[in-house]
């Protein structure tokens, strides 16, 4: 079977101009005159990375971020895969290149995403004034920028399945997505996969194979800087029951925005066998009839998470999560659409090693 890569370098050949080629550095992206819609990020996410994307995109035309990062600064991650949401950039992780850490928020950030190399993630760690590593240090610092929930409402933006969170939240070594995950990653693949800018970049990289040089080998150990360690002095293991409350919260109104096929089993999977349904007693098919009725006149969903609204409080009988939820409901084949804001309150309680909800409630804040 013929490659992509393969037939790309029979129909695009671009060593004869690379000698001509131009290479400009933006902070840590990089731009090459024979790609004029591509932008590099091969090297660490620094401090004004952000800034730098929107001064390359004052001076290019991008279309294409091509992600192969060992990763830096979340906060300036979560920036720039918001700038690339903004403006309709793609993303694309080619074979040979790794992706991990903030590069992967990045990569979750493009409109179109195309991963076909290594993409991993890892915990966001408390860190404190001892905590040794780039990584960890960074984290401590984006710590102060935003909470967890406020993160998990940002990358809800960037349509981010929720078994994402459970790999960021629960793993403390970088977690690479296989290749039945990869396929869930993507978006927008058959428009990405045929463009022909990713045909461009795989020639280049067929031709400038060291471009990827500077990734660091997987079977490596870590950098001295950052020894790996199963767990970092200093840092509590994660995730903590408030955070797998905002695991939860930022999953089911994730699902809840999907098509109805798709959102009504994933949403039974949150609910106990006996739940305090708005004030009344509703056996868990209960709740489903009301869940059904209600995705069956409005179809077209969307539910995110206001940032800094999210507020939990754990005990040893379970967490009370409140929140503020920003929707959109619509029903194309009745001509009806309707948005608003609402409270929403959960009580969620371990059952069998997962938190499922046995209250919900909430009211209306708006409604246009």
């Amino acid at each position: 079977m013929i490659s992509l890569r393969d037939l790309v370098i029979a129909v695009i050949t671009v060593g004869a101009s690379s000698a001509l080629a131009e290479t400009t550095s933006y902070g840590s992206f990089q731009h090459n005159s024979d790609l004029p819609s591509v932008l590099f990020l091969m090297s660490e996410i620094q401090d004004r990375d952000s800034f730098e994307l929107r001064r390359a995109m004052r001076d290019q035309s991008i279309d294409l971020v091509v992600t192969a990062s060992p990763g830096g600064s979340l906060y300036e991650g979560l920036q720039i895969a918001a700038i690339l949401h903004d403006n309709n950039v793609g993303t694309y992780v080619p074979m040979g290149a790794s992706c991990e850490s903030a590069c992967a928020t990045v990569f979750l950030g493009g409109q179109h995403r195309l991963v076909i190399g290594e993409l991993g993630v890892h915990q966001f760690y408390s860190g404190g004034p001892d905590a040794d590593g780039a990584v960890r240090k960074d984290i401590a610092t984006a710590a102060t920028q935003y909470t967890t929930a406020d993160i998990i409402g940002i990358m809800n933006e960037f349509d981010t399945p929720p078994f994402v969170y459970e790999k960021m939240f629960g793993t403390t070594d970088i977690y690479y997505f296989k290749a039945a995950e990869k396929q869930l990653l993507n978006r927008s693949e058959a428009d990405i996969a045929g463009s022909d800018r990713v045909a461009e970049v795989d020639a280049y990289l067929s031709t400038n194979p060291k471009v990827l040089d500077r990734l660091p080998n997987l079977t490596d150990p870590a950098p001295a800087e950052a020894p790996a360690a199963a767990t970092p002095p200093n840092l509590p293991p994660l995730p903590t029951m408030e955070e797998a409350s905002a695991i939860l919260l930022a999953s089911v109104n994730a699902d809840w925005s999907l098509p109805n096929d798709q959102a009504l089993p994933r949403l039974a999977t949150y609910y106990a066998p006996f739940v305090d349904f708005y004030g009344n007693p509703f056996t868990h098919a209960e709740v489903m009839t009301e869940k059904e009725d209600f995705a069956s006149r409005w179809p077209v969903r969307s539910y995110r998470v206001e940032p800094g609204s999210f507020k939990v409080k754990c005990s040893s009988e379970g967490c009370v999560v409140d929140a503020v939820i920003a929707w959109l409901a619509a029903s194309p084949a009745r001509g009806a659409k309707a948005s608003g804001r609402s409270t929403w309150s959960l009580w969620l309680t371990d059952i069998d090693g997962s938190l499922k909800i046995v209250r919900e409630n909430g009211a209306t804040l708006e409604r246009n």
